[in-house]
């Protein structure tokens, strides 16, 4: 690789610092004890006191501080290690494997035990009658959890264990990266609602429905029985209600901390590229391509929705050089995913989705850059953290490598000698400073 760089003024660019990191290290260091000390005493109290030990309504809550506490002793240790080092150690294919297995599913086994306890606390209030024999204690009640865990540890084993996909992990990144299903659209997708979504936002539905009935309970009256009910049932409706939204407090924000802004016109603007027969462009705020082509007539213009795709929304569009109706596209998925896509048509509006990738094991992209090289038969791309190419003809590949030029990519091009490219961008050179930088890059698909 030849390179020669060129640095002017100083510009101030965000980056994950040392500082940064070492801030999250301490915070990490400092809670981690007394939360540990905090989950073994409320454990150990729960178990060894025998009236709380028979109480039903304490199961939910102990097998939460179950799951809290191995978070605390498995998870925590491993990101602290992180953090400490910026690398993951050891740098082992199963070791990034068991981590990514136990951080999905210590992380989906809360949300859904949680879920589980907001619905079997309208079950404790209001239809009681269903703990009365032993045979419905375990159906409504033994069994849920044994089903949860039983499904939850059968999913993530499968998925991260035995799902062929070609899995590559980064060392530098948190869990070596994403694991390698999330790449399949309908896994992603289904693992996402299915163990997030819809139990974080169910459970803050079914609290609200039981505010509303406790409310209505009280005021239509329970004759003879309203004083019993209030006593048996309030405490244990205001414990557990605070629980769901201490839970929710905090990990609703994790959840949802991907989010886009409709107005940042870097994210939703159109996206817009042409070559000698066909225009395309990417309208990010409707989510509809929008291909046109020559020569103009009124019937030349098309429309294709995003929804054969998995992006949320179009970093750019690139239409190919080689004249044909075609273009290669680099998006943002709506789990954070980087993703590469390939559309064909046969000189008609008849666009189809030849290939789409996900470049697995990177964290979202904020510069995330695409070009053609020279003969039209592939495309490079540079991002913060990774550098690809991929290949559209004669087959279709992905070759992926990180990203060592130390430059945070701003404007890449790529000239009829497919031989280079030149990159422009930031290069950081403290902590807080970096200098705006260019590359003269050598190309090869190796």
């Amino acid at each position: 690789m030849d390179i020669s760089d060129s640095n002017s003024t100083e510009s101030s660019v965000i980056y994950e610092t040392e500082q940064t990191r070492y801030l999250k290290f301490g915070v990490f260091a400092i809670l981690e004890p007394p939360a540990l000390i905090c989950n073994y005493v409320l454990i150990h109290y729960l178990i060894t006191d025998r009236t709380l030990r028979h109480m039903l309504q304490y199961h939910a809550i102990l097998a939460l501080l179950i799951v809290s506490l191995l978070t605390n002793l498995v998870e925590v240790p491993r990101i602290l290690n992180y953090l400490r080092l910026n690398i993951v150690l050891p740098q082992t294919n199963i070791n990034c494997l068991i981590w990514q297995w136990c951080d999905y599913l210590l992380f989906s086994a809360m949300n859904v035990l949680m879920l589980w306890t907001s619905i079997e606390r309208h079950i404790f209030i209001f239809y009681s009658h269903l703990h009365t024999t032993a045979k419905n204690r375990l159906f409504f009640h033994y069994l849920p959890f044994i089903v949860i865990i039983t499904y939850l540890v059968l999913f993530y084993t499968v998925a991260i264990f035995i799902y062929p996909c070609e899995q590559q992990f980064d060392f530098t990144q948190p869990l070596c990266g994403f694991p390698c299903y999330t790449t399949h659209p309908i896994i992603s997708f289904y693992d996402l609602f299915a163990h997030t979504y819809f139990p974080l936002f169910l459970d803050l539905l079914l609290d609200i429905i039981l505010v509303i009935r406790v409310f209505y309970r009280k005021r239509v009256g329970l004759g003879q029985h309203r004083t019993q009910w209030q006593k048996r049932d309030n405490k244990y409706l205001v414990g557990m209600s605070s629980t769901t939204m201490f839970f929710l407090f905090f990990f609703v924000p994790t959840v949802l901390m991907y989010t886009n802004t409709p107005t940042d016109y870097d994210l939703y603007g159109s996206k817009i590229s042409i070559n000698d027969i066909f225009l395309i462009e990417a309208d990010n705020v409707y989510q509809e391509w929008y291909p046109t082509l020559f020569p103009y007539t009124e019937a030349s213009g098309c429309d294709l929705y995003f929804s054969a795709m998995t992006c949320q929304f179009v970093y750019s569009v690139i239409a190919t050089p080689s004249n044909n109706l075609s273009f290669v596209y680099n998006c943002i998925n709506s789990q954070g995913n980087n993703v590469i896509g390939f559309y064909a048509s046969n000189q008609t509006c008849n666009f189809q989705l030849i290939d789409e990738r996900i470049i697995s094991n990177y964290s979202t992209q904020d510069n995330f850059l695409i070009d053609f090289n020279g003969d039209g038969t592939g495309i490079y791309g540079i991002a913060d953290d990774f550098i690809f190419y991929y290949q559209i003809y004669p087959t279709i590949d992905l070759f992926v490598w990180p990203n060592t030029l130390g430059i945070s990519p701003r404007g890449m091009h790529i000239g009829a000698n497919q031989d280079y490219a030149v990159v422009a961008g930031y290069c950081q050179i403290s902590t807080s400073v970096a200098n705006e930088c260019g590359f003269l890059i050598r190309l090869n698909t190796s």
